[in-house]
């Protein structure tokens, strides 16, 4: 059995696992790739660039770029527990070494460090110690921050001056926080910061402001990670958003309900009276009432504010400024804050994905067999027809910036090839063979926010091949032009 090739989504795309029916496809059946992809050089190649080769039972689990160097990380096996290798290697493939063993994370980087790694290791992605990794591989990895017992690591925070780790109790919702400041030095090294003496049920960063609700009296504290200086905000509060201007809570006080306050006024608005998810950023409120139960959305700009019905949610805003509304998980229509306009959405049957420029649709072909791979389908968001893009595409696959598909497909000796699909004729042209896994670059991660370069430039495909002595990380150039 072929392995099953995997690829990691722009963080841009959100998925929705949609029941509409069983779409046949009109689209022509394929009879294979047609030639070889041409492609853009790179590192003054003009074929796919074997970035670093792998022996065959490691498999690829992150793939990062701090300054002048790709960090690879492989699982060698194939089980969630197994050992990790982290090599560091050069952005044409040159200087390969090994410079860590068994981080869980990806590496990022500290603010005064942008050039060296740094990283969580240990025996599992919950426990594990924050490293910093020397980038030759010359010396072991540095202990900067031990992860305390008896407890789950959760996401590592920089923040403007310093790092905030959070940590769970085991088999409790309490949560806990240890901030550090940056040390002076040429290499990374932190030292003790603001002692954080509250346990929290819910929390939230913005600047140098940690503000959380705590688990004794469910006050709502707003703690300086400046200067350690402590407010109360609210007295009764359950959740909580913050951005550098507002503030979005719920509160079971009295009153009850969701509040929206600006920081520097203090001028508060009632946005709904119910259960809610929260969720705040520079320009947009948005509060999703529990159970489908509708919500609202509030820009904060312009402080126009619009609510929508039970039985929908949000899905994600698109390139124009607009919101995609769905209903049991079916794009339903889009939705203009500014004038508070619907607009209704047609949607061919199939699987969708929701992009910021476009629906993406997968549809079985008409004679396809249960197993078989489906068309693939682009649903511009203007109202304009849809667009067979692909005549066959697995649901990993990617779009590149001139609109061709890149996607994983049969090949006739069983194999798993890795295409191009050209946009209009729909042709298909052979990238590599024997390809387990491909990437854009673009990962999103948990347990991690990373100041660190771009992983992939635009169009750049990373991709692992599993065949013998050609085994290892490939990248290979699919900019305009290319195809």
């Amino acid at each position: 059995m072929q392995p099953q090739v995997r690829a990691r989504r722009p963080r841009a795309i959100i998925p929705l696992a949609l029941g509409l029916g069983l779409g046949l496809a009109c689209a022509k059946e394929t009879s294979g790739p047609v030639g070889p992809a041409e492609v853009t050089p790179l590192c003054g190649t003009s074929a796919p660039l074997r970035l670093l080769g792998l022996a065959g039972d490691e498999r690829l689990m992150d793939l990062t770029r701090i300054g002048d160097r790709y960090y690879v990380t492989v699982r060698i096996g194939s089980e969630y527990a197994d050992p990790t290798m982290t090599y560091g290697v050069g952005l044409c493939g040159e200087d390969p070494r090994v410079v860590a063993e068994d981080l869980r994370r990806p590496p990022f980087t500290l603010t005064p460090w942008p050039d060296t790694p740094v990283a969580c290791r240990g025996p599992d992605h919950v426990r594990c110690d924050l490293v910093s990794l020397d980038p030759s591989g010359d010396l072991a990895p540095t202990l900067l921050a031990p992860a305390p017992p008896g407890v789950i690591v959760g996401p590592m925070l920089p923040i403007d001056d310093g790092l905030l780790i959070v940590v769970v109790g085991i088999g409790e919702v309490d949560t806990f926080f240890t901030h550090y400041r940056f040390s002076d030095g040429p290499t990374p090294a932190l030292t003790a910061g603001v002692s954080i003496d509250e346990v929290a049920s819910a929390y939230a960063i913005a600047g140098d402001d940690l503000f959380l609700v705590t688990i004794d009296d469910s006050a709502l504290l707003r703690v300086s990670l400046a200067d350690g200086s402590t407010s109360v905000e609210a007295s009764s509060a359950s959740d909580i958003a913050a951005s550098a201007t507002h503030l979005l809570y719920t509160t079971s006080g009295d009153p009850s309900g969701v509040f929206l306050r600006e920081r520097e006024t203090g001028i508060e608005t009632l946005l709904a009276d119910c259960q809610s998810d929260l969720d705040l950023d520079a320009r947009t409120a948005r509060v999703a009432c529990i159970n489908d139960d509708g919500g609202t959305i509030v820009d904060l700009g312009s402080g126009a504010q619009v609510s929508y019905g039970p039985g929908r949610r949000v899905s994600r805003q698109i390139n124009d400024g607009r919101w995609l509304l769905t209903i049991d998980y079916t794009p339903d229509a889009l939705l203009d804050v500014l004038s508070g306009v619907e607009t209704e959405l047609a949607v061919p049957p199939g699987s969708a994905v929701a992009e910021a420029d476009a629906l993406l649709v997968w549809q079985r072909n008409a004679s396809a067999s249960p197993d078989s791979e489906e068309s693939l389908l682009e649903v511009p968001y203007d109202g304009g027809p849809a667009e067979t893009i692909a005549r066959r595409a697995s649901r990993d696959a990617l779009r590149l910036s001139d609109g061709r598909v890149v996607t994983d497909v049969a090949l006739d000796d069983g194999s798993r090839g890795l295409v191009a699909v050209e946009r209009g004729s729909l042709d298909e042209r052979l990238i590599d063979t024997a390809v387990t896994f491909f990437t854009d670059g673009d990962l999103d991660f948990a347990y991690v926010s990373r100041p660190a370069d771009a992983t992939l430039d635009p169009d750049v495909i990373a991709y692992q091949v599993d065949d013998g002595e050609r085994s290892g990380i490939y990248l290979v150039a699919l900019g305009e032009g290319g195809g």
